[in-house]
């Protein structure tokens, strides 16, 4: 074997290698932009669903509010209807009573 043939073999030795390097490189670079698709996809997916959470929250408030307003209707209700039923019951009480006494 030649100086020539031997210095050849090592060039394409060398080359060789780095062919075989820079394959490694591009795999881990394909990897990791497989990887940032993925990603992107399942970030899409979560905005998707905290756009059906925030409307699900938004119609759980709408619904929390009229029952708020909805049960402060029935206290008042509730506050005039003792009331009414207190004024009508103690005058009866009362003529009862004192027709008792009497």
């Amino acid at each position: 074997m030649t100086v020539q043939e031997t210095t050849q073999s090592t060039a394409i030795h060398e080359m060789t290698k780095s062919v075989n390097a820079l394959n490694v490189n591009f795999a881990r670079v394909e990897g990791k932009i497989d990887s940032a698709l993925e990603l992107k996809k399942d970030v899409g997916s979560l905005g998707e669903k905290i756009d059906l959470t925030d409307d699900i929250a938004k119609k759980a408030l709408n619904c929390a509010e009229n029952l708020d307003k909805q049960l402060n209707e029935f206290k008042t209700s509730m506050k005039w209807s003792i009331g009414i039923i207190f004024s009508i019951i103690t005058p009866l009480g009362l003529f009862i009573l004192s027709q008792v006494i009497n």
